[in-house]
């Protein structure tokens, strides 16, 4: 607060860097974060949403994204709109060092949908966003019908591998009813993804 140092900073930018801890959220690991987009109520939408995430888990900075533009697409019916979906990004500081990431604007479109972030959602499944955040969208489909597959017969060691590396919710994969369930949820996506991207 020392005048001779801040003399050369208006009042304004002043109370922005006196008060800027403010706008960051902290989440387990002791990483504060915050989500910049152009339009100010996008920007507030999206950061409400984050502090109402779950923060407990250590969460890669692209799920952490793409969960809080889901949520806030189905609890607030956030319409992000052109401008603001190709310039949101998460930025992150941690001791001092000062971290961007955004995702790119076909999977910000995707997400955005209603019917695929509540798709998304229904399944809960962080491997199947991954697939979508990664733009594998070939790959969903493949899974799908493996997976179907195997819910149609008694698996062997093989399958139960198989379902255990790509399913980790137990209710998912609890018998092969839920395993048929997912599948016909795994595949509309995919089906959701392709209707999507076709309309752009």
């Amino acid at each position: 607060m020392d005048s001779n140092q801040t003399q050369n900073i208006c009042s304004l930018c002043e109370f922005f860097l006196l008060h800027q801890h403010l706008g960051f959220i902290k989440t387990s690991d002791n990483v504060e974060i915050f989500i910049n987009a152009p339009s100010f109520e996008v920007m507030l939408n999206l950061n409400l949403t984050l502090k109402e995430t779950s923060l407990s888990e250590s969460l890669d900075k692209k799920d952490l994204l793409a969960i809080t533009i889901v949520e806030a697409v189905i609890k607030r019916n956030l319409l992000i709109g052109k401008w603001a979906e190709m310039n949101i990004e998460i930025i992150s500081q941690k001791n001092g060092i000062v971290d961007f990431f955004s995702l790119p604007t076909t999977v910000v479109k995707l997400i955005e949908n209603r019917r695929i972030a509540l798709e998304l959602k229904e399944i809960g499944e962080f491997s199947i966003l991954n697939l979508l955040l990664n733009q594998k969208y070939g790959e969903l489909v493949e899974l799908g019908y493996r997976i179907l597959k195997i819910s149609m017969k008694n698996s062997n060691e093989g399958d139960k591998n198989f379902i255990n590396d790509n399913l980790f919710l137990f209710q998912n994969k609890k018998d092969n009813h839920a395993l048929r369930l997912v599948a016909n949820k795994i595949l509309k996506l995919y089906a959701l993804i392709e209707e999507q991207l076709k309309t752009k």
